[in-house]
């Protein structure tokens, strides 16, 4: 669960029902998210994050990677094969 950046590396109180999680710092709610089901799962808020990137930061293979839209090359494995058994493209 994501916090404000500002607030990365403080102490914060978690605190959760059967539906949200709340994260408080120093008595003030920062954060509220909807309580996932299930481990390692992950949930974040963009404007968590406003203000660390620079205006060109979205188009790192990081955001991409955890937006879902990192472009990556597709071949037939016949292409792989091919290299195993010592040929070329």
């Amino acid at each position: 669960y994501s916090v404000p950046h500002r607030f990365v590396g403080k102490q914060v109180e978690v605190q959760s029902d059967n539906d949200f999680i709340r994260i408080y710092h120093q008595g003030e709610l920062i954060a509220l998210h909807p309580r996932l089901e299930g481990k390692y799962q992950v949930r974040s808020e963009r404007a968590h994050y406003q203000g660390i990137f620079n205006h060109r930061q979205p188009e790192s293979r990081f955001y991409l990677a955890q937006n879902g839209q990192e472009e990556v090359e597709v071949r037939d494995l016949a292409f792989y094969e091919r290299l195993v058994e010592g040929g070329s493209r």
